[in-house]
């Protein structure tokens, strides 16, 4: 019997050879198994342990002590947990008295304040954190918004997507009465002359309609983009007195279209989306002295099928990314999810919420970001 020690130099070799072929399948295997993308790591699910199931969560943030807002659009209800993902209250049902949403999309905290939009009942809500002493603040008649964000405690950024003329999309500045204070950022989605006369296209429009924006954190420039019939995805860094400082794009695939294009027509039904391409800006965050441009790159399946409700999701393809650029603009990357992600907030120590839009349950799912 050899003693300890006394392999041979060939087996030595022969040994170290195998061990290193071992770790490269392992790091192969590990590459194509694992779901985690490398600029995002996982953090965790906030599921609700309390038998409430959540409908549709339209929007989420972080408290200063990591408690968890989540805004149930569909369930139309405003919900707090702690970190670890302890119920700690909830408000909210479907109406328009005291105490009711109708379908909220939006919240902020700012200076010991949560103020939510409530979308489809035209106010903004502000609630103290434990969403007690709710006040109530009107909005234009005839809008449509979907954001909600906060530059003090008097003067609030609203997008206005007008419910009578669709092509008068703008971001507006106003105070805790709704009153305007300043309007710009004009802008229509598609030149919609050829479809003037069909109300419900005009409505279906607006509905889908939407400009999303980012304050950065001296709360002294906006960047915003909105769904354009262009291909590029078009961006804009405007001043809060209203002046453009600069105007930029990233070039998607020229298969990608924004999903407008399809409202021109006179009759929509799910079966004009098949094989088509087309994108969808989700959100937009200032993190870490960067611009965040979230993405989804989305495929209906071409074939002989009937498009539905019920199957739609078995030919629905997407993959989603975000676009990272500098303070001043300079595009830094691209940087790919998986799976499919739909960022709601990032705070300011890089935890990303958001969900997984196709995942069986509804659900907030968190992540950190490690792309610094």
């Amino acid at each position: 019997m050899k003693p300890h020690g006394a392999w041979p130099l060939l087996d030595r070799r022969s040994v170290l050879k195998k061990t290193i072929i071992l770790i490269f399948f392992l790091i192969i295997f590990r590459s194509f198994s694992s779901p985690e993308n490398e600029n995002f790591k996982f953090v965790k699910i906030i599921e609700d342990q309390s038998g409430h199931i959540f409908s549709g969560i339209s929007d989420a943030t972080l408290t200063s002590c990591k408690d968890i807002i989540i805004l149930d659009g569909l369930g139309n209800t405003i919900s707090k947990y702690d970190w670890n993902g302890n119920f700690i209250n909830r408000i909210g049902q479907k109406g328009q008295g005291p105490g009711d949403f109708y379908w909220p999309t939006s919240v902020n905290i700012f200076n010991e304040k949560i103020y939510i939009l409530d979308r489809l009942n035209n106010r903004f809500v502000e609630a103290d954190m434990e969403l007690k002493n709710l006040k109530y603040f009107r909005l234009q008649k005839n809008s449509f918004s979907k954001y909600l964000d906060v530059i003090n405690g008097s003067k609030f950024i609203i997008d206005h997507i007008s419910l009578n003329k669709p092509d008068d999309n703008k971001i507006c500045i106003i105070d805790k009465n709704g009153n305007l204070i300043r309007t710009f950022f004009n802008h229509a989605p598609i030149d919609i002359n050829s479809i003037k006369k069909d109300e419900k296209t005009l409505r279906r429009l607006a509905f889908i309609s939407k400009i999303t924006y980012a304050l950065n954190d001296k709360l002294d420039k906006l960047l915003i983009t909105f769904h354009t019939s262009d291909n590029p995805i078009v961006l804009y860094l405007y001043s809060l007195n209203g002046e453009l400082i600069k105007k930029f794009s990233y070039q998607m695939d020229k298969k990608y279209r924004f999903v407008h294009d399809l409202y021109t027509a006179q009759k929509v039904s799910l079966s004009v989306f098949k094989g088509r391409h087309f994108i969808d800006v989700e959100s937009v965050f200032y993190y870490n002295n960067h611009w965040y441009i979230f993405v989804s790159a989305n495929h209906y399946k071409d074939g002989n099928f009937e498009l539905n409700i019920r199957n739609h999701l078995e030919y629905f393809e997407n993959k989603s990314f975000y676009l990272k650029f500098d303070e001043n603009c300079k595009l830094i990357g691209r940087f790919d999810i998986n799976p499919y992600f739909k960022c709601f907030y990032i705070s300011k120590d890089g935890y990303a919420l958001g969900k997984h839009p196709h995942s069986e349950s509804e659900e907030l799912v968190i992540y950190k970001i490690t792309d610094e």
